[in-house]
């Protein structure tokens, strides 16, 4: 830890270096634009250039980092220096003097061409070319020079739309010795010594004072037999390097600082990626947070408003009119939500079952009536399962262990998310089902820890093991969502049954009421999916209720044949039909949306999220 701790803090120190040489180095530039562009071409405008020579020579010093230090050395050391030197004499490729400050700066510090389409006579690049560089680029020692001028290049080319002239032009196809450094080394060598020498051994000349300064780049000129060039120019470039260039940098063990600090960077890049990240969701989370306290405090003066106002209306349609402000407030509450955790629960608690609810009290039905004694019970009967007597039944208690073990259960499913690329359809299936239903038991057992403390009444179960069950009436009736049923009877069942009576037989009408119930469930569903997904439904949801509703009105049907009652499967074969049928389906008709929509990507990502957030606020506020 101490060491990282240096490294990370000397590789800050690098970065201020960094900003504080290339601010000196504009400045400098600036100078040269707005001072030296003025003096005459000639020696006078070179010696008001020659301080910054000096400073540019200078700057790579300040850099203990051999990237940033060749970096510097490169771009201002050698190109400026030159380009700069070239100006006062009024030569390319700062002459004609660019336009703007910018643009001079750019072609002054970077290879830049001026041009703005690329030449037709250099031989692009192919994707699969790059990326075969990029996975060398840890072997091979020349392919470094690469990685800085591409990423200069690509922001350059956005801000000034020029191109980056290449450092390299794929050297293992060089035929041929070619001239680099023209305007500043070979032409004018070759011009001087022509008078001396002659102008063919003046060309040679050039040539070799050009390799005296060090020879980067290459230009292709095919020979009669191009392979066998190509191979002894290579050969030869790599003998002589290991014989005159390479033994300095092995005694130096440049080598190694330069893939040390190749690694050091990208983990120091890696971890700031990862603070800002961790930073923006930490930013994300208190604004949802702030977003759930304003939802819950509206919600709560809405149900204020209908326990003080609307119960002093007559029950019928007038008191639902003045409830139904609420039930639109409620619709729209989930939109405020971008968790997908505080979106399906508000919709959950609010849209559906606190609506609903309200929509019986109107009629002095459901939960609500007898009116609750106080406001603070009122609020809890109408947003959440509650039930209003005060010691549970015994046959509802769950043992503690038995959810300790479902939220180490949970705890596991979560890390299996990252490994589900290797797991079946089957096993995503059943992985799919656990989440949702873990995830409903440990929520609604916070909120009846909640309730128990403040109120001291107990939540109804919101699932009675629903991995037991050993048939669909016994799934959807007692087992699942238990809330729920207890809802919908009263709201949808009852009222349709007793209409259906009216004009069918008791069987027949029990039947319809059973699909209304479903239908309306699905519906519902639909809405939350809506709210979770911010896609427009697709029936899928709708369909699998339905098909329950259908396959669940049929059992019961079947159920009271004579010759069925004689025959019945045993606890575990119908548990395994149950259980199967169910999950079967759902992977049919219920998950597709879910999974189109990647929720089973953010539903594991929030609640590590989540925990993450707690505890680190936790252990804030122990230090």
């Amino acid at each position: 830890q101490p060491t990282e701790l240096r490294r990370k803090k000397r590789m800050e120190q690098e970065l201020r270096n960094l900003i504080k040489v290339w601010i000196s180095a504009f400045i400098s530039i600036s100078y040269c634009y707005y001072i030296s562009s003025r003096i005459s071409k000639g020696f006078l405008r070179l010696l008001c250039l020659l301080p910054i020579f000096i400073i540019f020579l200078l700057i790579p010093l300040f850099f203990s980092s051999f990237h940033f230090c060749a970096i510097s050395a490169f771009f201002l050391s050698w190109l400026a220096n030159f380009k700069l030197a070239l100006f006062a004499f009024d030569q390319e490729p700062l002459s004609p003097l660019p336009s703007t400050l910018s643009r001079f700066f750019c072609f002054a510090c970077f290879p830049i061409k001026t041009n703005q389409t690329p030449s037709s006579n250099r031989i692009p690049m192919s994707k699969w070319g790059r990326a075969s560089k990029v996975i060398i680029i840890s072997f091979l020692l020349y392919l470094y020079g690469r990685v800085y001028p591409l990423s200069i290049g690509a922001l350059l080319s956005k801000l000034l739309g020029c191109e980056i002239e290449p450092v390299f032009n794929e050297p293992y196809l060089a035929t041929s010795y070619p001239s680099v450094l023209r305007p500043t080394i070979h032409i004018p060598v070759q011009q001087y010594t022509a008078r001396l020498i002659g102008p063919n051994l003046a060309f040679y000349a050039g040539v070799l004072a050009t390799f005296l300064i060090w020879v980067k780049r290459m230009r292709l000129c095919p020979p009669p037999h191009r392979a066998v060039s190509s191979l002894v120019v290579v050969v030869f470039v790599f003998v002589t390097a290991g014989w005159l260039f390479t033994p300095q940098v092995l005694r130096n063990n440049v080598h190694k600082r330069v893939i040390n600090e190749c690694l050091f960077v990208i983990d120091f890049v890696k971890s700031q990626v990862v603070n800002i990240v961790i930073e923006t969701r930490s930013r994300e989370m208190e604004q949802e947070l702030e977003n759930l306290i304003k939802v819950w405090f509206s919600a709560i003066i809405s149900v204020s408003y209908c326990y003080y106002i609307s119960t002093r209306i007559k029950a019928g349609v007038f008191r639902l009119l003045s409830v139904l402000p609420v039930c639109v407030l409620f619709l729209l509450l989930p939109l405020f939500f971008s968790s997908v955790h505080f979106s399906e629960s508000t919709a959950f608690f609010l849209t559906w079952l606190a609506n609903f609810k309200l929509i019986l009290f109107s009629f002095d039905k459901g939960p609500l009536y007898p009116l609750p004694q106080t406001l603070s019970r009122f609020i809890y009967f109408t947003c959440f399962p509650i039930k209003p007597q005060q010691s549970p039944k015994s046959h509802d208690q769950i043992p503690k262990w038995v959810f300790a073990i479902k939220v180490v259960v949970f705890g596991v499913l979560l890390r299996m998310y990252d490994y589900k690329q290797h797991l079946s359809p089957t096993m995503l299936l059943v992985m799919y089902s656990l989440h949702i239903y873990l995830e409903l038991e440990i929520v609604l057992m916070l909120v009846k820890v909640l309730v128990l403390i403040t109120l001291g009444c107990d939540l109804e179960p919101q699932s009675n093991e629903p991995y037991l069950a050993t048939s669909l009436q016994d799934f959807w009736g007692r087992r699942w969502n238990l809330m729920v049923p207890a809802i919908l009877r009263p709201a949808v069942y009852n009222p349709v049954q007793r209409i259906a009576e009216r004009t069918m037989s008791s069987d027949q009408a029990r039947f319809l009421a059973v699909f209304a119930t479903f239908i309306v469930s699905g519906a519902v569903h639909e809405l939350i999916f809506f709210y979770v997904t911010h896609e427009m439904p697709t029936g899928e949801v709708t369909w699998f209720f339905l098909l329950h509703g259908v396959c669940t009105a049929a059992e019961v049907a079947v159920k009271k044949m004579t010759f069925v009652r004689r025959w019945t499967l045993g606890p575990m074969a119908s548990r395994l039909l149950t259980v199967g049928f169910v999950v079967l389906t759902s992977g049919w008709l219920f998950f597709p949306p879910l999974i189109r929509n990647g929720m089973f990507v953010r539903l594991p990502n929030e609640a590590l999220l989540f925990i993450d957030f707690v505890k680190d606020k936790f252990f804030t506020f122990m230090s």
